[in-house]
């Protein structure tokens, strides 16, 4: 119970310290599956870099504080967040202690490097932290893509499901396919947006449930947001070096309080 009262105080939190951000904002759920289990009660609340308001970089580096990031990893953020397009704010529970994320999302012509779409810094109150570098890879064919999925995801049935979904996919818009690392960790995942296929989690049950462990707790999930719109995917190694696969759906728009 203890744990639950300080993810329930970190969750107000982040939400407070968003409060200044122009409306309407769009938030997302997501679920992720590790060896031990579900981690659920994730989020990302995204929104422009200018709903920020006057002074963006100055706005972005209060909450960066505020939320308590590590100095040298904000300052970092710092010289780049001005060529940034929109913000994202992440929010994941984890009994060592709440993840808050935050990651940059940048524009084709404005990138720090020509494949560089996100950089996100990620950080817990026990000191853990991390900056993850999400590379487009939208210009590699469909077999290209597909080896990197071979050469990455861990688990023959996971890739098998991530394959299936690429085809599924395939002819949608650009920023759909993103390689995912993490310098100085054996973090290293694929990412596929299905945003735009405009399909519910429900038309891909079966492949979200392989995707998630197929086990009661997924089952129960997936029947809870049956309806919710499906958003990206995700699957590979984490940065303890164990197999992951996650979920996001349920996009909508918040115009209130979070």
């Amino acid at each position: 119970m203890k744990q639950d009262a300080q993810i329930s105080s970190d969750d107000a939190r982040l939400r407070a310290a968003l409060k200044g951000i122009d409306r309407p904002l769009l938030m997302e759920r997501s679920v992720k599956a590790v060896t031990n289990g579900l981690i659920t009660g994730r989020y990302l609340v995204s929104f422009p870099r200018a709903a920020l308001g006057p002074g963006p970089s100055r706005k972005l580096r209060g909450i960066l504080e505020n939320l308590e990031a590590p100095p040298d990893e904000i300052a970092a953020l710092d010289s780049v967040q001005a060529s940034s397009q929109s913000v994202h704010f992440g929010f994941e529970p984890d009994p060592k202690g709440t993840w808050y994320k935050c990651y940059l999302e940048f524009s084709l012509r404005d990138r720090p490097h020509p494949d560089l779409t996100f950089i996100a810094l990620k950080w817990a109150a026990d000191g853990r932290c991390a900056t993850t570098l999400y590379h487009d890879r939208d210009a590699l064919n469909h077999d290209q893509q597909s080896q990197l999925v071979l050469d990455i995801l861990p688990d023959s049935s996971v890739r098998d499901t991530f394959l299936a979904l690429m085809a599924a996919s395939s002819g949608s818009g650009s920023l759909r396919f993103l390689e995912v690392t993490e310098p100085g960790n054996p973090r290293r995942s694929v990412d596929l947006n299905l945003a735009d296929k405009g399909v519910k989690v429900a038309d891909y049950h079966s492949a979200l449930l392989d995707l998630l462990g197929r086990d009661p707790a997924a089952e129960a999930y997936l029947q809870h947001c049956k309806a919710d719109s499906l958003g990206h995917v995700a699957a590979g190694t984490n940065r303890e070096g164990k197999a992951f696969g996650t979920l996001y759906h349920g996009a909508h728009r918040v115009s209130g309080d979070l």
